[in-house]
C-alpha cells in the first residue's frame, strides 16, 4: 500500500466515525507531499469536505457553504470512482450542502463505508489514524504519538508481533475496548520512555 492509500484509507475511516474536522489530518500531511494533480486535488477536496461538515455541525453556514462549494470544485475534475472514491456521488452531496448546509456527505472506499475496525489489519492507515482518532475522542494524544513512533520502528524493522504495533491497532479497531487499550497503551509507552531516560544518564 502506497503512503498515499494509506492516508487516504486513515482520512475515510477517521471521518466515517465522526472525527470530521479530524480526518483532515492523515489527508493534509499526504497532501502536503504531492506534486500537482489528480491525487493532490482529490485530497483537498476530501479536506474541504470535511471542513464544510464541520462548520455546518457548529453553525457556520456561511463557512459550511464555501467550503462545500470550493471541494465540489477541486472533486469537479476527477472520474466518478477515483482511487475507489465516490466522487460522483460526494460531488451532488456537496451541491445540496451549499444550498442547504446541514448534514453529513457519506465518503465511500471502493463502494463500502471504512469503518475504523477495517484499520485493526493495516498498520499504515491505522498509524496515520490514530493521533487524529486519539485528539478526536479527547484523549491525550502525547502516549499514542508515542506509540504510533515505536510500532513503526517495530513493523518497518519485521517485527509484526511488536506490542506497541499490537496497542496501536487495538486502539484504532476495537471501539469496545478502547478505553482499555489506552490505560495500558499510556503505561506501556511511559516505562518505555523511562528506561531510554536512564540509559541516556549512564552517558
Amino acid at each position: 500500500m502506497t503512503e498515499f492509500e494509506a492516508a487516504l484509507r486513515a482520512g475515510i475511516a477517521v471521518y466515517t466515525a465522526g472525527g470530521h474536522h479530524a480526518a483532515h489530518d492523515p489527508w493534509e500531511a499526504a497532501w502536503l507531499d504531492l506534486p500537482e494533480g489528480p491525487e493532490k486535488d482529490l485530497l483537498q477536496g476530501l479536506i474541504q469536505t470535511a471542513g464544510a461538515v464541520h462548520h455546518a455541525a457548529s453553525g457556520n453556514r456561511e463557512g459550511a457553504v464555501g467550503l462545500a462549494g470550493s471541494a465540489r470544485e477541486y472533486l469537479s475534475g476527477l472520474p466518478p470512482g477515483f482511487k475507489g472514491v465516490n466522487v460522483g456521488t460526494l460531488r451532488l452531496c456537496l451541491s445540496h450542502l451549499e444550498r442547504v448546509p446541514e448534514g453529513t456527505p457519506r465518503i465511500t472506499y471502493r463502494g463500502e463505508r471504512l469503518e475504523l475496525e477495517s484499520l485493526g489489519a493495516d498498520p499504515e492507515a491505522a498509524f496515520r489514524a490514530a493521533v487524529p482518532l486519539a485528539d478526536a475522542l479527547g484523549y491525550d494524544t502525547d502516549p499514542i504519538e508515542g506509540a504510533v513512533e515505536y510500532a513503526r520502528d517495530a513493523y518497518e524493522a519485521g517485527e509484526h508481533s511488536d506490542k506497541f504495533l499490537r496497542f496501536v491497532l487495538d486502539f484504532v479497531a476495537d471501539d469496545a475496548h478502547r478505553a482499555v487499550v489506552y490505560t495500558r497503551l499510556s503505561e506501556t509507552v511511559s516505562k518505555r520512555r523511562m528506561r531510554e531516560e536512564d540509559v541516556k544518564n549512564l552517558f
